[in-house]
């Protein structure tokens, strides 16, 4: 989970960059995908990995819903298309993984194996003492 929500965070500060840099891109939405990156960025830093399926999930769908918003308000204003389609697609992104950390896949867990006790042999021969 943290791994994507970091990895999500940067490719929305990429996508900041890359709208300042174009003079023809939208500023307002430039600068509304910088402050949904640092919302990412937070969303990271405080999801554990041990946390709840409900607090796993819930933090990247907001930030879908977020993104979702945003790529509907560019796709009525004066967005760029390539601006509100990378925010769907980000959007797309942070919904699967919520769907992921819901899952409980994105969660660190106990193996089976190191619950179990230690094999001990019952035909152990013991030294018989005199």
């Amino acid at each position: 989970m943290r791994a994507w929500s970091t990895l999500l965070a940067l490719s929305l500060a990429l996508l900041w960059i890359v709208g300042l840099a174009d003079a023809s891109a939208a500023g307002w939405l430039s600068w509304m995908n910088l402050l949904a990156s640092i919302a990412a960025f937070i969303v990271s830093g405080l999801v554990r990995p041990g946390a709840r399926r409900e607090l796993r999930s819930v933090a990247p769908l907001i930030m879908s819903f977020l993104l979702f918003g945003l790529w509907a308000l560019g796709s009525a204003t004066n967005g760029l298309p390539w601006q509100n389609w990378w925010d769907f697609f980000l959007g797309c992104c942070f919904l699967i993984a919520a769907a992921y950390g819901y899952t409980g896949r994105g969660a660190i867990s106990s193996s089976r194996a190191s619950t179990r006790k230690p094999y001990v042999s019952r035909n152990r021969r013991y030294k018989e003492s005199a």
